[in-house]
């Protein structure tokens, strides 16, 4: 059954802006893991735009949805970088995705730099040790 305030608080609205009161420390969101994201009152509706200012074909935005009666909503990024929150009343929020572990690319560059550089390294010192 609903009350009389609470079909005029849907009706009417709260007349404030919505605004997010509680994120996560940057260093807590993590690709692939849920996020509670809370706001100051029910159903609002948010998106995230991943790469928001990168090429046009490489920005994608995700529905997130609606924020629950107490103003709680659940989120899971797909994709780690700079993520930007958006919501109605023109609020938004940038925040930083952290990978799971280790970028295998990442990993892959760095050994083969390292192998170059020890190899051009070991090739000039055997050149100079032949010379008389």
């Amino acid at each position: 059954m609903i009350t009389i305030q609470t079909f005029l608080l849907l009706m009417v609205g709260t007349g404030a802006p919505a605004t997010l009161e509680k994120l996560p420390d940057s260093s807590e969101i993590i690709e692939g893991q849920e996020v509670l994201l809370k706001f100051n009152r029910p159903g609002i509706e948010v998106k995230a735009k991943y790469r928001e200012n990168a090429y046009e074909k490489l920005q994608h935005t995700q529905e997130i949805g609606k924020t629950a009666a107490n103003g709680i909503l659940r989120w899971t990024p797909y994709q780690a970088g700079v993520v930007a929150l958006s919501w109605e009343d023109g609020g938004k929020k940038n925040v930083s995705v952290l990978h799971d572990g280790a970028p295998l690319s990442g990993t892959a560059v760095m050994l083969v730099a390292g192998i170059i550089l020890l190899g051009g390294t070991v090739r000039y010192f055997m050149q100079m040790l032949k010379q008389p």
